[in-house]
């Protein structure tokens, strides 16, 4: 359209469109829109070239539930195909679709016709549409929506999707006032997003019985809507400082590629099919746009089991664990994001910050497989980023995953000025709704020898997902499905004798576990009433192992309770809490006055510390402000030469446990520093972090 005018009372409409598809020339459009509320509109269509050459419209307003019908046309899909991050969705998504504008202009009465797209089954066919009504949904801010998308979220949180998890999980924070909004790049590790639903679920009289369902380990494909495996990698090594840091990236696996969601074996709905196939055709047309005819040459179909960063991620740890003997083996995934130095940061960022951090900027000269090369923009933010597979001389093969395009290869000359990267810069050097500026390619060289170690964290997913193969993994203790304990010990077996570590989680939340000959063994904090338990395994292999159970405690709810976890072993990390008399709780003082305890000093690692307090047991409990803090007591491998590794700390809060005003609260941070002289409860300094401060009296 290239002149579009609102008359006086906006009752009259003028438009030009310099073609349409199917009628020849330009078009005329002249209309009148009717009262009320601009609910229809008639007029007529002039074209010169065709026959008829004036045609009569009648048009009325779409309801919210036609709005999503019409997000869902592929046709109106494809005017998103370029964006390929949640920020660019934003940024995109009224402009390119004034249908949705027009969806959130009607403000709460259009939120029950969107939620209804929530109620249905989805495919990946859906991502986009349900990602634009999330935006709808958070952008119009009723609260009254946040039941539907909790469900929604629960049931599709390891669906076939893409973005449409992230938007819903940040729609929830916005509308149920949590904490923890990433207003940077929008995308959440798997954890957040879980963290989101407990805290939306907080206050319930229970949780879903299918977050309570025992799953048992199969080798048999997952379900579809358990198609995608959000994993957890983290990186650790020595930063320009010369100190331990470690970086988490997102990265999730995917069992059906599209080209298999196709298949009547996968999807059995024929309709459902042919919507799946529409979209991989459009997936290859975006592709072709951009990439067709250059010396971007592809060497496989167009895939959603791997994007940009994570094509990267894979590549670049692989090769990093091959060189220095580490054992991991990454299969394909595409890349999430991440989190460095307290900014939420893109796939493509985070791979690029992970070189930087534990290497060096490098020149094109010198490129190797250890390079991340980043398609920086004018803000510093990378658009795109690809990897060298190989070098022969100046001859350096790269390897350009785009979105869900194809894998392609092209070959860079380090000996020769030429830009190499024409078609990356014209596929991202235009974007109208961010002014980011040209892009800028630049080389990041990691160094093997400063990481120390590379960890993937799938416990996450469902026990059905086991891509590589199944690890034998199970229980062995409690032997009984009750107990009167709060704090249990939990055991089992691992059978993998390559496999040191996994991860357990109790209700949701993970804590770390040594495996050593076979056998685990840890203390877990149980709430009153039914608690799942799930211990996961990877092994370097790609195998996965992983065993779920259910045990109910009867114990009597907590009215206050804080659980620490860590990530080292070997370090110890306390958990304090001062009660609004003032008195602390800590491992010099584990009883108070009004019957505040901490349970046990975990002095090797992982944790868990636990501070109760509860009515129910005659605790006396105090009005006013309980502050909750983490002291990093001692890293137990420094030396003289190593100074402490930084540990990441994670504290669980529950406030009226079991009641109405039930509130959960989640605490993540790092402390970089330890030091054992500087343990009472009046300390402070960088050893130091002060986590929350919660009042039970408040709602």
């Amino acid at each position: 359209m290239t002149a579009l005018k609102a008359q006086r009372k906006v009752t009259n409409l003028s438009a030009l469109w310099r073609s349409c598809s199917g009628v020849p020339g330009q078009l005329a459009l002249k209309a009148k829109i009717r009262a009320p509320a601009c609910a229809a509109m008639s007029g007529a269509i002039k074209a010169k070239q065709s026959k008829p050459r004036r045609r009569t419209i009648v048009a009325s307003r779409l309801a919210p539930g036609d709005v999503a019908a019409v997000l869902r046309d592929v046709a109106t899909q494809a005017r998103m195909s370029n964006e390929n991050f949640p920020k660019l969705i934003r940024g995109a998504a009224e402009p390119y679709n004034p249908e949705l504008a027009a969806l959130i202009a009607q403000g709460p009465a259009a939120v029950e016709g969107i939620l209804e797209a929530f109620r249905q089954p989805a495919t990946l066919f859906d991502d986009m549409p349900l990602c634009l009504l999330a935006y709808a949904l958070e952008r119009i801010g009723d609260p009254r929506a946040v039941p539907v998308l909790v469900d929604w979220l629960e049931q599709n949180l390891f669906g076939p999707f893409i973005w449409s998890t992230d938007f819903v999980t940040h729609t929830i924070k916005v509308l149920n006032g949590q904490s923890g909004i990433n207003t940077e790049s929008y995308a959440y590790f798997v954890d957040e997003k879980l963290d989101t639903l407990m805290q939306a679920r907080a206050g319930q009289a229970a949780v879903s019985a299918r977050a309570r369902q025992a799953i048992t380990p199969l080798v048999t494909p997952p379900p579809p809507e358990k198609n995608n495996c959000p994993k957890t990698i983290t990186v650790t090594g020595i930063n320009a400082q010369g100190q331990q840091e470690t970086v988490k990236l997102g990265y999730t696996s995917v069992f059906f590629d599209i080209q298999e969601q196709v298949d009547p074996a996968v999807t059995a709905d024929p309709a459902k099919r042919a919507q799946l196939d529409r979209l991989r055709q459009q997936y290859e047309k975006a592709d072709e746009e951009f990439y067709g005819g250059t010396d971007y040459r592809p060497i496989g179909e167009v895939s959603v089991a791997s994007n940009c960063g994570g094509t990267v991620i894979e590549r670049m740890l692989n090769e990093v664990a091959a060189q220095k003997g580490l054992p991991l083996r990454l299969g394909s995934g595409n890349g999430t994001g991440g989190k460095v130095d307290g900014k939420d940061l893109s796939a493509a960022d985070i791979i690029r910050e992970v070189a930087r951090k534990f290497g060096s900027e490098i020149p094109v000269t010198q490129l190797d497989p250890l390079t991340v090369i980043a398609h920086e923009r004018e803000s510093g933010e990378s658009a795109h980023v690809e990897i060298p597979l190989s070098v022969n001389g100046d001859s350096v093969v790269v390897y350009s995953k785009d979105n869900q395009g194809r894998p392609r290869l092209h070959t860079v000359d380090k000996g020769r000025a030429v830009n190499f990267f024409g078609p990356v810069q014209q596929r991202y050097n235009f974007r109208p709704f961010y002014n980011y500026g040209e892009t800028t390619p630049k080389f990041y060289r990691i160094d093997p020898s400063r990481i120390v170690s590379i960890s993937i964290d799938s416990s996450a997913c469902p026990c059905e997902w086991a891509f590589g193969g199944v690890i034998p993994v199970a229980f062995t203790q409690p032997s009984e499905p009750t107990t009167d304990q709060r704090v249990l010990t939990v055991a089992g077996t691992v059978d993998a004798p390559d496999v040191t570590g996994g991860n357990l989680r109790v209700n949701g939340s993970a804590q770390s576990i040594t495996v050593g000959a076979g056998a685990f063994s840890s203390q877990v904090v149980l709430s009153s009433g039914d608690n799942t338990l799930r211990v996961a395994v990877d092994g370097p292999d790609g195998r996965r192992g992983c065993a779920d159970r259910t045990i109910r405690s009867t114990t009597p709810k907590t009215t206050v309770s804080a659980t620490l976890t860590w990530s080292l072993a070997d370090a110890d990390v306390d958990l304090y809490t001062t009660q609004p008399d003032n008195e602390t709780a800590w491992y010099g003082h584990v009883a108070t006055s009004i019957g505040g305890r901490l349970d046990v000093d975990n002095t090797q690692g992982f944790g868990p510390e636990n501070y109760f307090l509860s009515s129910e047991e005659g605790d006396t409990v105090l009005p006013g402000t309980y502050t909750v803090r983490v002291h990093y007591y001692s890293d137990h491998l420094k030396t003289l030469g190593m100074p402490a590794r930084a540990v990441q700390y994670r504290v669980v809060i529950i406030v009226n446990e079991g009641t109405p005003s039930e509130k959960r609260e989640f605490r993540e941070g790092t402390l970089a520093v330890d030091n054992s002289s500087n343990a009472s409860p009046d300390g402070s300094g960088p050893d130091w972090a002060t986590v929350a401060e919660v009042n039970p009296a408040s709602p």
